[in-house]
């Protein structure tokens, strides 16, 4: 297998297996302070804006009122930039290990507050067990804005940081850290629509992560042709990569813990 080859086969397994990893070390920070490149803001009062409807799981009952309690799990999702020459062979491999149930990146609203217009969302990966999934260690919760009207949601606040650990068949798993991660969409049937993922890897992490004898860095900037796109330090150099993909999520039976005392 010559250079190009095993670059592509190991830069597929780990972006598509790191979404099944467990994230480690998660906090926040504001949206609003330093926003993801290319994030889109959902407006409202698009003339075919959807319905919300009930949605019900395990976790108790929902409403038109509220989506307390409704879960969902991750059915499709497609990564682009800054993929360029492997998006296909990745996106091809996240499509079948969803398929499996080895991937499964969960969410379940824990509050809805229609007042205020918030609702509080698990978010992470999770393992399925039978029909039902439960999150593993590394979830976070997040505050989403939501639209009571249309369904569309935001996160508020970007998951911070997620060190993503893709477990190998042979040696050590790759720990990829992800920093910044945003979650858009509508909920509408009992499922989720329309969404978007960005997240950012900086030129540091990177550096420090070695695929198949090659640092991911390299990978990027070598074999995709892609350099750093994103200011992560605010400092006028180009420091990180924003990844961006779509999703499509179906409602789900998840077990929801709760949260340790901090």
């Amino acid at each position: 297998m010559n250079r190009s080859s095993v670059v592509a086969v190991a830069f597929a397994g780990i972006f598509a297996l790191s979404l099944a990893a467990c994230g480690l070390d998660e906090y926040y920070t504001s949206i609003g302070d330093k926003a993801v490149a290319g994030q889109p803001l959902f407006e409202g009062g698009q003339a075919n804006d959807p319905v919300v409807e009930c949605t019900c799981n395990c976790e108790g009952g929902g409403s038109a009122t509220t989506f307390k309690g409704a879960s969902f799990v991750m059915d499709q999702l497609k990564l682009g930039a800054p993929l360029v020459s492997f998006k296909d062979i990745v996106n091809d491999f996240i499509a079948g290990e969803m398929g499996k149930g080895t991937i499964n990146v969960l969410l379940s609203v824990l509050e809805d507050d229609r007042s205020s217009g918030i609702m509080d969302v698990r978010f992470g990966v999770g393992t399925k067990a039978g029909s039902g999934y439960s999150f593993d260690d590394g979830f976070a919760d997040v505050e989403v804005a939501l639209s009571a009207e249309t369904g569309a949601f935001t996160f508020v606040d970007g998951v911070s940081r997620f060190v993503l650990s893709v477990p190998m068949e042979e040696g050590d798993p790759i720990s990829i850290p992800m920093q910044n991660v945003i979650l858009t969409g509508n909920i509408a049937g009992g499922k989720i629509t329309g969404g978007t993922l960005t997240a950012v890897v900086s030129r540091a992490d990177a550096d420090a992560t070695v695929v198949a004898g090659f640092q991911l860095s390299s990978v990027l900037i070598d074999a995709e042709q892609v350099q750093p796109d994103y200011d992560l330090d605010q400092d006028g150099t180009m420091d990180a990569w924003v990844f961006n993909g779509t999703f499509t999520a179906k409602t789900a039976t998840v077990t929801v813990e709760q949260a340790p005392a901090e």
